[in-house]
């Protein structure tokens, strides 16, 4: 069995996993740790799984923006030690690349690899065509490629795309817009996207990246394993917080799912026209969340006419409890 966890990281990131390996033994791999104010739940976090006997295999840091590295940065600024066997995050050091200067995030992130030096802990570091084994279970690496990654380094003015979260229109009205604007992030090109794959199920990590480079990732992990083309996954977490910039057309082709989680807080994600682009492609869907952010203005009444009371648009919200895969 395997389990996830979605936590209420505000407008960041933060998720785990657990299961049971082939040995019999129990495992968690962590992704991401949310906002900077997420720092004492992420704590409680990690010291619950040590107070049940158990360890964090690996903990992935996407990407280097605060929103999903503050939770360990607020940690270690507490001093706070805590039990991982691996923590696998890119940084110069670590990808051979010497860097002219630091955007801030990028600062934050050099601050979390040298304090897990100073730990005896070194970052590992994560690109297309890695992977990593858990007793049974694959984390195959489809995304970033080397040069995404370098490019985060130099201080390239840190722009990041924000889609305002857009609320307005109906959801048969946005399934036909097109998506007017792609996010631009180099911080988001880099994250690190991953395929997690035990005993016959699949789920799909992505960070905050851009389609283009997931669908890449995707079809390059096809043609490596033999599959066909759309792979089917039993949850795929959405690009950047619900982002419509994040999303495109290509997606039905390349990836066969019904179920999401959106990490949003309704702020500034997610977009509604995300939603509407995937009832679009598969018609029928169930949106997992740490936080019931569409409840804030997202849902018309011919929304709910047309979509939730003919049971092709559910909503869950999911705050630290676990969401079985069987």
């Amino acid at each position: 069995m395997i389990e996830i966890y979605t936590y209420n990281a505000g407008c960041g990131d933060c998720f785990r996993v657990r299961f049971i390996g082939k040995s019999g033994m129990a495992h968690n791999i962590l992704i991401d740790t949310g906002t900077y104010k997420f720092g004492q739940d992420f704590i409680k976090i990690c010291e619950d799984i040590t107070k049940e006997g158990e360890r964090i295999d690996y903990l992935f840091l996407t990407h280097v923006d605060v929103d999903h590295i503050g939770g360990l940065l607020y940690a270690f600024r507490k001093q706070v030690k805590f039990s991982v066997d691996h923590i696998v995050m890119n940084h110069p050091k670590n990808i051979s690349t010497v860097p002219s200067g630091y955007s801030h995030s990028a600062n934050q992130n050099d601050e979390i690899f040298n304090t897990l030096k100073s730990y005896g802990i070194i970052g590992e570091s994560a690109k297309k065509g890695d992977k990593f084994q858990i007793d049974g279970a694959c984390i195959s690496i489809i995304a970033p490629n080397k040069k995404h990654i370098e490019s985060v380094f130099p201080d390239f003015g840190g722009y990041s795309y924000d889609s305002g979260a857009k609320r307005s229109g109906d959801l048969q009205e946005l399934m036909d817009e097109d998506i007017l604007q792609n996010d631009s992030s180099v911080n988001n090109a880099a994250s690190i996207v991953f395929v997690y794959e035990y005993d016959g199920k699949r789920i799909l990590f992505t960070g905050d990246a851009h389609s283009t480079d997931i669908l890449q990732g995707i079809n390059d992990y096809s043609k490596e394993k033999g599959y066909f083309t759309p792979i089917s996954f039993d949850i795929v977490k959405i690009p950047h917080h619900g982002s419509a910039g994040n999303i495109s057309r290509g997606w039905a082709k390349y990836i066969d799912c019904h179920k999401f989680i959106i990490s949003a807080d309704g702020n500034r994600h997610p977009d509604k026209q995300t939603i509407a682009k995937l009832l679009k492609w598969y018609d029928k869907i169930e949106i997992l969340s740490a936080q019931d952010w569409w409840n804030k203005g997202y849902i018309t009444q011919n929304d709910v006419q047309q979509y939730i009371e003919t049971d092709k648009l559910y909503f869950v919200k999911k705050t630290g409890e676990k969401i079985e895969i069987i």
